[in-house]
């Protein structure tokens, strides 16, 4: 073995240990921020703000780094390529963003009274939907979600794209009063939804769909994103 060669091996196994503490913490925190549901709309406009800007960031490093290659990899254990999950991301997020503009282009809308803050809770269906998409559990994908082998071009900055989009709508929706806003579910329109459990579908975002290492995060079928 070459002089230092252990060292040098033992140096960079320190370093990824702690790349993998900072990551783990960060998910600890984002967990946390979650679970504990703001009691305010100012605090959860203030969270999906945060969430978000941080899914841009990472997605826009790491990403920045993959080869074709690496972007197309299936993992041998059935998961989805990273564009796979990108893809899904794209077709989840367009089905929030066609409800979410849809309604912000209505008239008449609850406004905060003096535009003061207000007091926010989830509905039972978006507590639910918000406990599922951060379990560490992989729950299934409903089908509208799956994704096949066909991915569109640029899906990376497709997805960056409609995660501009959500920033543009959480502006123009910070003035209404959430809770007095409801609209249907994406996956039936019989489950009803307040405007800031609609926002927190970004949330299936909340992890990078590579790791450190570039290993696609979802299973075929399973989604631990969305």
């Amino acid at each position: 073995m070459a002089p230092g060669g252990r060292v040098g091996r033992k140096r960079r196994q320190c370093e990824h240990g702690a790349e993998w503490t900072a990551a783990a913490e960060g998910r600890r925190q984002r967990e946390h921020d979650v679970f504990t549901a703001p009691e305010t709309q100012q605090a959860l406009h203030e969270l999906l703000v945060r969430e978000g800007r941080a899914i841009t960031e990472h997605v826009q490093r790491f990403a920045a780094t993959l080869t074709p290659q690496e972007l197309a990899w299936l993992p041998p254990d059935k998961g989805w390529s990273i564009a796979q999950v990108f893809e899904h991301m794209c077709i989840v997020h367009d089905s929030y963003l066609e409800r979410i503009e849809e309604f912000l282009e209505g008239e008449s809308l609850p406004q905060r009274e003096g535009g003061k803050d207000a007091p926010w809770s989830p509905r039972f269906a978006g507590a639910f939907l918000v406990r599922a998409l951060t379990s560490p559990r992989k729950v299934p994908a409903p089908r509208k979600y799956r994704v096949g082998p066909r991915i569109r071009a640029h899906v990376i900055a497709a997805f960056l794209e409609r995660q501009k989009r959500l920033d543009d709508a959480l502006a123009r929706a910070e003035p209404l009063e959430w809770r007095a806003c409801r609209l249907g579910s994406p996956m039936a329109s019989v489950i009803r939804l307040n405007l800031g459990d609609a926002f927190p579908g970004r949330r299936g975002a909340r992890t990078a769909p590579f790791g450190a290492g570039g290993t696609a995060a979802g299973r075929d079928g399973d989604s631990g994103d969305e």
